[in-house]
Order: C-alpha cells, then structure tokens, then sequence
C-alpha cells in the first residue's frame, strides 16, 4: 500500500492546511493565496484560525 502526504483538505469554503512547521505554513499559504487569486478569491485572515501543536511566532 502506498501512502501518500496529505497537505490540505478542503470542505465548501474551507480550507485546512497540514504542515510541519512555520515555515512550511507560510510556503503553503503563499500558493494557496497565487491559486485563489487566479479565480479571484482571497483568504479572508480575520476568520482564519491557526491550530498548532508547536508555538508559531506572530
């Protein structure tokens, strides 16, 4: 059996992103605002929550 990496899962209009670090976050981010943009949309960061198991510096 294969095992693939699962980055994102995506539901309607949300969007939950999965990653190692922050480094990692800000990266996926980024794509996700490039893809988002080509349709139009944005990422509302007022609504976005960010769980973590790590501390993330603001």
């Amino acid at each position: 059996m294969e095992k693939d990496k699962i980055c994102n899962l995506r539901f309607a209009d949300d969007t939950t992103l999965i990653v190692a670090s922050q480094e990692e976050l800000v990266a996926l981010l980024s794509i996700l605002e490039q893809h988002n943009a080509a349709y139009g949309l944005g990422i509302n960061y007022n609504k976005t929550k960010i769980e973590s198991t790590i501390i993330i510096e603001k």
